[in-house]
């Protein structure tokens, strides 16, 4: 029997650099550090709190599939370990 809510929902992408990846409520993807999070230019910035982040931002900062962020980060930052 599986339940959905124990699947985790939160993955190590660079752990020497406290880097991870986690899903949110609408089943997308972001990539997160010290407060910051990676935006689709490979850049880090700043996450509000939710009831502050609009709309541009959200999609700046989520991604549909956690490759994409594994693909950006890798490029951007250099090599990842996802777990």
């Amino acid at each position: 029997m599986t339940n959905p809510d124990l699947i985790p929902k939160s993955y190590w992408l660079d752990r020497e650099r406290g880097v991870f990846i986690e899903q949110h409520s609408d089943g997308k993807w972001s990539a997160s550090c010290a407060g910051e999070v990676l935006n689709s230019q490979g850049q880090w910035e700043w996450e509000p709190l939710p009831s502050n982040r609009d709309e541009d931002f959200l999609k700046r900062t989520r991604f549909d599939t956690t490759e994409e962020i594994v693909e950006l980060y890798a490029k951007t930052h250099g090599d990842c370990d996802l777990e």
